[in-house]
């Protein structure tokens, strides 16, 4: 919801119209508002820095473990920002964009893994082409690093077999860099 308001609320207060009448282009102030809002995300994540340097100390992640779990939250934060502005663009109301927002991040954390699991059974056998719409799901990427970095690989079949997939196995090795592709095109 951090860029929920950025154009519902130039609207309620009269001042996209006024906005719109500088040199600036609709995609540059698009761009100016999703760069505000990934500064904020930028600063948040940098604080969390110290933190996830904890396990490097005591051992058992490596620091390119730390940089893909950071590289996959900037993804995921930006996906998050871009559907906060979408939402914001539909409606004047900055309450009903949020709310929107968070309808849309649902459908995709929720609804995603509904719709394979019921597109499972037209599937033929060892054919789920439904397990790839799961890549969009944007809480899929670091469940799947959360889980190779603490050696527990096998929770991300498991997820898969218990939503009536069988993906292959070189979907799961590539699975972070697949679905971060996808959320980012």
């Amino acid at each position: 919801s951090l860029t929920a308001g950025s154009i519902s609320m130039e609207r309620s207060m009269e001042t996209l119209d006024l906005l719109l009448t500088t040199p600036l282009k609709p995609s540059r102030i698009i761009g100016g508002k999703l760069l505000a809002a990934a500064w904020t995300i930028f600063v948040l994540l940098a604080s969390c820095i110290p933190a996830m340097l904890l396990p490097l100390i005591y051992g058992g992640i490596a620091v390119h473990e730390i940089l893909l779990m950071l590289l996959v939250f900037l993804v995921e934060a930006a996906v998050l920002l871009c559907i906060g502005v979408f939402a914001s663009s539909l409606f004047r109301n900055t309450v009903r964009s949020a709310a929107a927002a968070y309808g849309i991040t649902a459908a995709l954390c929720i609804g995603l893994p509904v719709a394979s699991l019921l597109l499972s059974p037209f599937s033929e056998t060892g054919r789920n082409w439904s397990a790839y719409f799961l890549v969009l799901d944007p809480l899929l990427a670091p469940f799947t690093e959360a889980a190779r970095q603490t050696g527990r690989e096998a929770l991300v079949r498991e997820l898969f077999l218990r939503l009536s997939l069988e993906p292959d196995s070189a979907f799961l090795r590539f699975l972070t860099p697949l679905s971060l592709a996808c959320q980012l095109t």
